[in-house]
């Protein structure tokens, strides 16, 4: 990525895909997890800060995916550079990245996500209305997640 930018400019780190896909997002979701920050942390250093809130044709932005995933300190470390209000984002079905959360993290790191989107975002982050009317309780029940369903609860 450093060889990219050096030879092509920052504006490579920026590239999206037909999809809107931008290496923000890629690295939010599949780089390894002690690379995960440090590659997020490379792009804002060395392209522009609107990296980390580049919008897919969808509406996701990186904090989607780093909750779909249960990358908290992806996430976090998104939170820190864009503040809060990218953990409310809303993609074009209104997905947060709470309704990821409690569907699509693996089990140990559900809860472990929801709590840190309950403690660094809005409240609301929890009933949060995706387009069809769901919350993310309606994801987690769906889905058998009793540990996020209790959680949502005790909320």
């Amino acid at each position: 990525l450093r060889f990219l930018a050096e030879q092509c400019g920052r504006e490579v780190l920026m590239a999206a895909a037909a999809n809107g896909v931008t290496p923000a997002h890629l690295a939010a979701v599949d780089a390894l997890r002690h690379e995960r920050v440090e590659m997020l942390r490379f792009l804002v250093n060395h392209a522009y800060r609107e990296v980390l809130t580049a919008v897919m044709v969808k509406g996701a932005v990186p904090a989607h995916g780093a909750a779909q995933y249960g990358h908290v300190d992806a996430l976090r470390f998104l939170a820190e550079q864009c503040g809060r209000e990218v953990l409310m984002a809303a993609a074009a079905n209104g997905v947060t990245p709470a309704h990821l959360a409690a569907v699509d993290a693996l089990r140990h790191e559900r809860v472990e996500m929801l709590r840190f989107l309950v403690n660094h975002a809005y409240r609301e982050v929890l009933t949060a209305v995706m387009v069809k009317g769901a919350v993310p309780a309606h994801g987690a029940a769906q889905y058998g997640h009793v540990d996020a369903l209790r959680f949502l609860a005790e909320q």
